[in-house]
């Protein structure tokens, strides 16, 4: 198997190894093309996490950025955009509860990749069902008020 090396900032190499290979399912070109898009998401989710890093904090972390490119696998992404109110809004609760989590263990939450705070939004939104229950009390709550505003204002233009 190859590897592909990734020059970072901080004098940082990374090498990721690059496991697709033409064979039965994929062409030449095809393998080529998701090999470069799995070096492209490592390096992406490397550079987050080096945003706040100095030159002199960065020596240490070559170790524990190759484990991550080495146990990196492809995930699938939820949508951003619900179409659903009470599942935006739960969302955005567990959200919340995520990025407290993360703070109250010292960490923040631009030390994680998109794909991992989504992964835990969904752990907590599947382990606290009173999640649900809260964010469709708020989205009840929000069409109440604004239908006894839209109310009032037709009235008061009549």
């Amino acid at each position: 198997m190859t590897t592909r090396a990734l020059k970072l900032p901080h004098g940082i190499t990374v090498n990721v190894s690059q496991p697709y290979t033409e064979g039965h399912v994929l062409s030449a070109v095809e393998a080529d093309k998701l090999n470069r898009v799995l070096a492209d998401s490592v390096r992406s989710a490397i550079l987050a996490k080096l945003k706040n890093v100095s030159d002199a904090d960065a020596a240490g972390l070559s170790d524990e950025f190759q484990h991550y490119a080495d146990a990196y696998s492809f995930s699938v992404r939820t949508p951003k955009a619900s179409a659903d109110p009470v599942a935006k809004e739960a969302n955005k609760i567990a959200k919340e509860q995520v990025f407290a989590a993360i703070r109250k263990k010292g960490g923040t939450p631009s030390d994680y990749s998109a794909e991992q705070i989504a992964e835990y939004v969904a752990k907590v939104i599947s382990h606290k069902p009173e999640i649900m229950e809260e964010a469709a009390r708020r989205v009840n709550s929000s069409r109440q008020l604004a239908g006894e505003l839209l109310d009032d204002l037709l009235d008061e233009a009549a």
